[in-house]
């Protein structure tokens, strides 16, 4: 399986397709998760594909794994962002800046292309296996939360790694699990909603370009912004460890969001109190090409 650019979508579409139709057409069972699984494994197999290991793991990146220094332990689902598996569309509202420096194709899976194909066959099995997608992930988190507790660990759950998928799409895992942190990234202003709804969720919402700031600082919640300066020497955004965050940005206070990932511990750790605020990501050097699109476009904020 090649692994498809993110420009060449439409060139990749014809065997997504054909994959998530022989996954619709497949009866999963799964009142018993590991029988399907492995039935799952032998379907893909039989087409040339190997099924991933898992949906989500534990404190699996960088960013992620630096809340162990507050005790947490993050369950992270990564699988292919906006329209790169060639099946649908995981990012709703993915704009041209955010899709040009989205990280999906950064860390190991600049050069590790298993990585890439475990996350675009997650994205074929959500759109054709739905029910067995909801299952596994279920059983997932409750593995990862035993875990934690087994090492006197926190945990939390964030189930949008590389996408923006309503929690409400994974069936009730909400309410499943209440004693969870759940906590997403998303551009969908409608999902503020939930947050009324269930007390285990945090949203932050996802600056992007095309954005109105006076309607993002009515969000009344935090917002995350990359942001960047420029070296002039380099003829690019400088790079991220020799970035100081400014102190306020159109008239918020900042707070350095690449400590951690867990923002639900943001007001604990130096945030506002109350109200909206920024959330400081330095933004991160792709390529020359990719970077200026985000600039051009307004994705990448400079200050």
């Amino acid at each position: 399986m090649s692994v498809p650019s993110p420009y060449l979508e439409s060139l990749f579409s014809t065997e997504a397709k054909r994959m998530v139709s022989v996954l619709r057409s497949t009866s999963f069972d799964t009142s018993n998760v590991n029988a399907a699984w492995r039935h799952l494994e032998t379907v893909l197999s039989s087409h040339g594909y190997s099924a991933p290991s898992y949906l989500g793991s534990t404190n699996s990146s960088s960013k992620i794994v630096k809340g162990e220094k507050l005790n947490y332990q993050t369950y992270v689902m990564y699988i292919a962002p906006a329209k790169f598996s060639g099946y649908g569309n995981v990012c709703p509202q993915a704009t041209k800046g955010c899709e040009a420096s989205c990280l999906n194709m950064s860390g190991r899976a600049n050069f590790d292309q298993k990585i890439v194909r475990a996350r675009v066959i997650r994205t074929w099995l959500w759109y054709g296996a739905r029910d067995l997608f909801i299952a596994r992930i279920h059983q997932e988190v409750d593995q990862a939360k035993r875990r934690a507790a087994k090492s006197n660990s926190h945990f939390a759950v964030r189930v949008n790694g590389t996408s923006d998928l309503s929690p409400t799409m994974f069936g009730d895992i909400l309410t499943k699990f209440p004693d969870v942190q759940f906590y997403d990234y998303t551009k969908v202003t409608k999902r503020i909603e939930l947050l009324d709804r269930h007390d285990n969720y945090h949203l932050t919402y996802s600056w992007h370009d095309g954005a109105d700031w006076d309607e993002v600082k009515s969000l009344n919640i935090p917002v995350a912004v990359p942001m960047y300066e420029w070296d002039s020497a380099k003829n690019r955004i400088k790079h991220p460890r020799s970035v100081t965050l400014p102190s306020t940005f159109q008239g918020l206070p900042v707070f350095d969001g690449d400590t951690t990932d867990l923002r639900f511990l943001d007001r604990q750790e130096g945030a506002p109190r109350s109200g909206a605020y920024i959330v400081g990501l330095r933004a991160k050097r792709t390529n020359r090409q990719d970077e200026q699109i985000a600039i051009d476009t307004g994705f990448f904020q400079e200050f």
